[in-house]
């Protein structure tokens, strides 16, 4: 419920988000109710070929295991044709 509540301050749609990832890379939800996905922001520089460096659930942890920081991973979201 916190998480939540951090997301809505920030204004950030997690559900949005999670429809303009790469679906077809889309792994989960495991036991622990994450998912795994290529990261937006590891794509951009070419990289995560294997479409594992991204996890998150929807309640709104987000973490890339290549550690890029988080507003780098949505920022491809937020600056396509324009901002959201």
């Amino acid at each position: 419920k916190i998480t939540k509540a951090k997301m809505a301050n920030l204004a950030f749609n997690m559900p949005a988000w999670i429809e303009s990832l790469e679906s077809d890379k889309m792994r989960g939800p495991d036991s622990n109710n994450f998912y795994t996905t290529r990261c937006p922001s590891c794509a951009k520089k070419g990289k995560d070929s294997d479409s594992n460096h991204l996890t998150y659930t929807h309640e709104g942890v987000v973490h890339c295991h290549a550690h890029c920081k988080f507003f780098d991973i949505i920022d491809g979201f937020y600056n396509k044709e324009g901002s959201r």
